[in-house]
């Protein structure tokens, strides 16, 4: 049963709204593509809430996986598109390199990149974002 509630979506209101109120809402309408729309949104909010279930790294592919190999069967492949996704890291599958290397090559990259923004950008005068150093070099 799906049981998480819906806020209306006027602001000063904060009446929730059950799936089956929700559903019916939409019936009255006589929209049945858009009740299937629903259905199908709320099935994968259900699924996204375990653990043992992960998207697919292939954004055209809009396929999930539940895992019941946990954290022992760190490869998925897609049945549809067969993309290899990392069950670990929730990206492509890191050919070659063990899940415990892909972190090691990432955090030398992280810290790579972090050493790169300190001696090339400096926090902006008007926000906090980093801007890029700029150097004038005068030619006399």
């Amino acid at each position: 049963m799906l049981t998480d509630d819906v806020r209306c979506p006027e602001l000063e209101c904060n009446r929730k709204y059950n799936y089956e109120t929700i559903k019916d809402i939409l019936r009255s309408d006589k929209n049945t593509k858009l009740v299937e729309r629903y259905n199908r949104f709320m099935c994968l909010h259900q699924l996204e809430q375990m653990d043992e279930y992960i998207w697919r790294s292939n954004p055209k592919c809009q396929m999930g996986q539940l895992n019941d190999g946990g954290d022992a069967n760190n490869v998925i492949v897609c049945t549809r598109c067969h993309t290899k996704t990392c069950f670990n890291h929730k990206t492509r599958w890191h050919t070659g390199l063990t899940c415990e290397q892909f972190d090691s090559k990432t955090d030398g990259d992280v810290k790579a990149s972090l050493r790169w923004t300190n001696q090339n950008t400096k926090t902006c005068p008007n926000c906090p974002y980093q801007i890029e150093k700029k150097t004038m070099d005068v030619i006399i």
